[in-house]
């Protein structure tokens, strides 16, 4: 749009015409032709007002009608019009003089579109009393979008390696001073996103970090960056040209990391970003490390002016198969869980040329995974199939408010049916079964088998039911029917099938709330009334972490007489100077009957903990120790189920183990008792399970050893968090300086 020429009033010119015919008229006239400027009057006014542009809407993004505010810093009479002001991006409205210094003009932006709405006046629009007219332009934009809202979900993102933000307990971990949380998307109100406000006192570095636990472990299903490097995210953005950073990392090592940039390409609307890490802007991949932890960092790299929010919605990648071991396969009191990883674990295959034996997963996992792996042959029978031998009595499956089964199954296709059947070993007559039908090929997916469909007829969901569970009977074995069919041959001719983690209700043992002895006391050849082993250990930074230097260093003893008096201590002492990197000491305490922890599968012994609650026992350490400002104390408790988190050919074996820092009762030293909730303890060591809290933990397997250690510095044992140890008190009245720390244990240790 162009301003018409702007024709000022006719009695302006008139005046102009007076002056100038009364200046010919004096002595005082310039002759024609003169150059010289004819000075104006003392006190006129030559100052030509000037107008600033204010938006009803300025500092956000407009959605609908905006109010631009003309304002003039002095009267500009009725010379402003609509006429003179230039509109781009909307079409004017409603323009209202409010007085001879204000105006306003509202504009309506251009429907179903963003961008900026342009008003400008140009030159020689306005004048004030005097005449003086503008000689320069005024203009100001204003942001809008009028585009209907639309979600960042594109209904796509159902399952993973999508992750929606939906999944109940979903969090971030923001940092650098952004604020980031999970909020209902504006455009959808069944859908979860991410919001990201970053202020103007935020770092330059300010992000936020998936947290899909909402528990702080801050990690996500692994990057399968060997096969695929292009992660992409769905963003909302004020501005083209932000620049949003991607950063993964393993979550256990900040120095393994790749980090990715893109720019957005279109403002106040969403896109899908796509990071690639074949080129990362920092960082390389490395084929041998894990990437489980993603952060996001919008307006990467600067600060921003003003507070500015964007938004993120799916976080899509290729994940790294899951393998068919879930970490939450634990026998307890009223389930039980056969891994086909358990020693002596065989098959009694039926039904043709049907082979099935004891694999390793096909999904290349760490920890190492054993799996059971049926092969069907072309040509066998639709009921070909193979019974579960562990190498001990099957417990006998007891519904109860529960009738679910589960099986972790890799089909070589959708759509295949695996049937379960329960039966009495002694008689086969007495049994029953259903079946499932795999919905994914090639992956792990785990099957859920409902026994109260019995006699629905569902025969879709619910296939080959038959047969009737009673409650007198004893279902004390399982076969399982991969591709099952009641007609010859299998429908779908040979193939290979996995199973894993076979999950079943079982009979609840009678909760015993009474107290269980770990250990009665301490007697000769090192082991206690109930047949554990004892022993001390202890080391510093100053002899290599391992305790050589003799009794001047390190030694231990006690009562061990086996009566309630007896005890055993470990100490660990240095002269003339502390250590200067840490030091560890403590003694171990073997459960009933263990020898040692078996390093090649679950430890034989120990203590079932059920409705026990606390762990008690009489503790005291040295008064050096118990006067630093170090002196806690720690308990660990080693569970006796064995976790290879090596591999097949290089194993290595790993215990769940817990840990409870204690403060002593007094600061002299002096034996005292302790009565310790087993709720105070911390998973330190999950094994790569699931498995993260003390109740878990104790479900899972016997406790085989609990042990009571000092542990002070930044280097002693790794264990996290740290307890403590004497690095600062050193003996009185001796010299030079020794600096003890000595744990003692006596009498009984208990659970009640």
């Amino acid at each position: 749009m162009t301003s018409a020429p702007k024709h000022f009033p006719l009695s302006l010119l008139s005046l102009g015409l007076v002056l100038l015919v009364s200046a010919c008229g004096g002595g005082d006239a310039l002759p024609p032709g003169s150059s010289t400027v004819i000075p104006a009057a003392p006190g006129a006014d030559t100052i030509a007002p000037v107008l600033s542009i204010s938006s009803s809407a300025a500092g956000s993004t407009a959605t609908g009608d905006v109010t631009f505010t003309f304002s003039f810093n002095e009267s500009v009479g009725t010379s402003f019009s609509a006429d003179d002001i230039v509109v781009t991006g909307g079409s004017k409205g409603l323009f209202f003089m409010k007085d001879t210094n204000t105006a306003t003009l509202v504009v309506t932006p251009t429907p179903n579109s963003a961008g900026s709405i342009k008003v400008s006046v140009p030159a020689l629009a306005y004048q004030d009393a005097a005449g003086n007219t503008n000689s320069t332009s005024a203009e100001f934009s204003q942001a809008y979008n009028t585009k209907p809202p639309t979600p960042g979900s594109t209904g796509n993102c159902t399952a993973a390696p999508c992750i929606g933000f939906e999944a109940a307990g979903m969090a971030m971990v923001a940092f650098g001073g952004l604020d980031a949380s999970v909020i209902t998307d504006p455009a959808l109100a069944s859908n979860k996103l991410v919001k990201l406000l970053k202020v103007a006192a935020n770092e330059t570095w300010a992000g936020a970090t998936v947290d899909p636990s909402g528990t702080g472990a801050a990690t996500v299903p692994e990057f399968a960056f060997a096969s695929n490097k292009k992660v992409t995210l769905r963003v909302y953005s004020p501005a083209v040209g932000e620049v949003m950073m991607l950063k993964v990392e393993n979550a256990a090592d900040a120095s393994v990391f790749m980090e990715s940039q893109v720019k957005t390409t279109v403002a106040a609307d969403w896109e899908t970003l796509t990071f690639d890490f074949a080129n990362p802007s920092n960082g390389s991949f490395d084929a041998s490390k894990t990437y489980n932890r993603v952060s996001i960092f919008p307006h990467f790299g600067a600060k921003v002016a003003a507070d500015t929010s964007y938004l993120i919605d799916e976080l899509n990648y290729q994940t790294v198969q899951p393998s068919g071991n879930t970490g939450s396969c634990t026998s307890a009191s009223g389930l039980q869980c056969y891994s086909f990883s358990e020693s002596g674990m065989g098959f009694a295959p039926f039904g043709g040329a049907l082979t099935a034996s004891l694999a390793s997963d096909p999904v290349a996992s760490t920890p190492a995974n054993d799996v059971a792996k049926f092969v069907v042959a072309a040509g066998d029978p639709g009921w070909a199939g193979a019974t579960v031998k562990p190498a001990s009595a099957m417990p006998a499956l007891v519904f109860g408010s529960s009738k679910l089964v589960t099986l972790r199954v890799y089909s070589p296709a959708a759509g295949r049916v695996v049937l379960l059947k329960f039966e009495n070993s002694a008689n086969s007559g007495q049994n029953f079964q259903i079946a499932a039908k795999t919905t994914v090929a090639n992956q792990w997916e785990t099957l859920t088998f409902d026994y109260a469909a019995l006699g629905t007829g569902d025969a879709g969901s619910f296939p080959h039911a038959s047969g009737i569970y009673d409650a007198a009977l004893s279902y004390n074995m399982v076969s399982i029917f991969p591709d099952f069919a009641t007609s010859d041959p299998k429908p779908h001719g040979a193939g290979t099938y996995y199973f894993d983690e076979l999950k079943y209700p079982v009979a609840v043992a009678p909760v015993n709330t009474g107290t269980l002895v770990f250990s009665s006391g301490f007697k000769a050849g090192n082991l206690t009334n109930e047949g554990g082993a004892y022993y001390g250990f202890s080391g510093s930074d100053l002899d290599g972490w391992n305790c050589t230097g003799g009794p001047s260093w390190c030694g231990n003893g006690g009562n061990n007489d086996g009566t309630a008096n007896s005890n055993f201590y470990q100490y660990y002492q240095t002269s003339p100077n502390p250590a200067s990197l840490g030091l560890y000491v403590g003694l171990a305490v073997q459960g009933p009957g263990v020898a040692a922890l078996n390093t090649t599968g679950d430890t034989v012994g120990g203590l079932s903990i059920s409705g026990q609650t606390k762990l008690n026992f009489n503790f005291n350490q040295n008064p050096e120790w118990a006067a630093s400002a170090t002196k806690n104390f720690g308990v660990k408790m080693i569970m006796g189920k064995y976790y290879n988190v090596g591999s097949a050919s290089a194993p290595a074996a790993c215990n769940i183990t817990l840990l409870a820092v204690v403060t002593p009762s007094n600061s002299t030293g002096a034996t005292a008792a302790y009565s310790i909730p087993l709720s105070s303890f911390n998973v330190i060591q999950n094994c790569g399970t699931s498995i993260s809290t003390a109740a878990a933990a104790l479900a899972s397997a016997k406790v085989v050893s609990i042990t009571f250690e000092g542990d002070g510095g930044t280097a002693a044992l790794g264990s996290s968090p740290k307890t403590g140890a004497n690095l600062t008190v050193p003996q009185a009245g001796v010299s030079p300086a020794v600096y003890p720390t000595t744990v003692n244990v006596s009498g009984a240790i208990t659970f009640n």
